[in-house]
């Protein structure tokens, strides 16, 4: 009887409601205050706390032809695409100056992807009477993806430590960093004199963290109907960039490090004296002799990394980079884009008549396939009268081929044939693709 009574039932349900009730509450729990809260609860209390997403920005720069004829232009909306596939569009209408054609451009699509190491090859969509099709890439950068969410949170919960307090320092950073570009900034006070504020602001760029000036002047525009200075004392500027060297560097390292460790065996004291080789330090001067420059290398990725060219076949500046162009001598990189690399024959005759550096078409070697058709004359006869018997299909005649007569005195006649062709466009092995670079020094 107890089996059969529905109390195991009336469980059941009311053990999977209160799970499914304190499952909400737990997750209430998480969401109630932004540090644990998901994205779209992070989304309310960032509109609660006036404290939006920042969202993606285009990149924009320049890009730039030099030996150009004077007077000659660029109108605007020129599109221009860069190797793989991003896409820029000009401006404004600007003209050539002194053998240089510098016009603005900017990114047909939001986030990183559209900033561009300079000397990256651009090139028209449409030609341009005068003017080579491929430009190069000048301070294209300024391309933010849109704000991931661990930052967004940040900035959320800075609202609820540093309460607004009308000029504060802890104001006009997080000022600053409400605009698009910008991620981290400092307050100066008296940067000008008494009652001056002083702004550093910086973006999440490795290479370039310095702004640019349009960034530098939305970032002053934000703050001054915020600020309770005036606008003649307030002042945003750049971080500037310092070069630290390995005596710098290992300097921190001494400072910062407890002296009981130690690095190649040196004893981390006030006084250690560390070498490039105690911290394995790659010199330029090592990096020369280990990887000279000019040597091709497969890079698996489609951007090449900052110092070096893809092997695109374009020219480079032989004044820019001398120890390249002792490697070529033309100013012009090899075209490696789809192209196997093959050792110089040298005079082993294997590959003759050739040149360092020469290019050589597709080839398959010399050969033939070949088969052998049989056709059967029925004939009782000499196979001379077979003719007189059956006619025979085009290529067969009585003189082609072997004769014989098999068993029954069937008559039969041999021809030679070759197969149609058969196959793709080229003769390859496996392969795998990568993009081959070379060091710009």
């Amino acid at each position: 009887m107890l089996r059969r009574l529905d109390a195991e039932v009336y469980a059941r349900v009311q053990a999977a409601a209160i799970h499914t009730l304190y499952g909400y509450i737990d997750y209430l729990a998480r969401n109630i205050l932004p540090d644990l809260a998901d994205e779209d609860w992070l989304t309310r209390h960032g509109n609660i706390k006036r404290c939006p997403r920042k969202g993606a920005t285009r990149a924009n720069g320049f890009v730039r032809w030099e030996g150009v004829q004077n007077a000659l232009s660029m109108p605007a909306d020129t599109e221009i695409h860069r190797d793989d596939g991003q896409i820029y569009t000009t401006t404004a209408t600007t003209p050539s100056a002194k053998g240089v054609l510098r016009v603005p451009i900017v990114a047909k699509s939001s986030g990183q992807v559209g900033n561009c190491e300079d000397g990256i090859a651009l090139r028209l969509a449409t030609p341009i009477s005068g003017l080579s099709s491929t430009g190069y890439a000048d301070s294209i950068r300024t391309g933010t993806d849109i704000e991931d969410l661990d930052s967004w949170r940040q900035r959320i919960m800075a609202r609820w430590y540093d309460t607004p307090q009308g000029g504060a320092d802890s104001d006009y950073v997080r000022w600053a960093k409400e605009v698009l570009g910008i991620s981290r900034a400092w307050t100066h006070r008296h940067k000008n004199g008494i009652g001056t504020v002083g702004v550093m602001v910086a973006s999440d760029d490795v290479d370039h963290p310095a702004p640019t000036q349009e960034i530098l002047t939305k970032v002053r525009e934000h703050i001054l109907p915020l600020a309770p200075v005036a606008g003649s004392g307030l002042t945003i500027f750049p971080v500037t960039a310092k070069t630290v060297g390995l005596t710098e560097t290992v300097d921190c390292a001494k400072n910062a490090t407890p002296n009981q460790r130690k690095i190649n065996g040196k004893t981390l004291t006030q006084d250690v004296q560390l070498t490039a080789t105690d911290v394995h330090a790659v010199t330029p001067e090592v990096l020369r002799v280990e990887i000279p420059v000019g040597i091709p290398l497969p890079w698996p990725a489609e951007r090449a990394p900052t110092g070096w060219f893809i092997c695109n076949g374009e020219p480079f500046d032989k004044k820019k980079y001398p120890l390249l162009a002792l490697a070529y001598p033309s100013g012009k990189l090899p075209d490696l884009r789809g192209e196997f690399i093959r050792g110089w024959d040298a005079g082993r005759g294997v590959n003759p008549r050739r040149k360092v550096l020469s290019s050589e078409t597709a080839s398959l070697e010399s050969h033939a396939h070949g088969y052998r058709d049989r056709y059967y004359v029925e004939d009782d006869g000499p196979l001379g009268h077979a003719n007189n018997k059956e006619k025979m299909p085009v290529g067969y005649n009585a003189d082609t081929g072997s004769r014989a007569t098999d068993g029954d005195n069937d008559s039969f006649l041999f021809i030679d044939k070759t197969t149609s062709n058969a196959g793709g466009s080229e003769t390859r092995p496996r392969n795998v693709a990568f993009n081959y670079i070379v060091r710009a020094a």
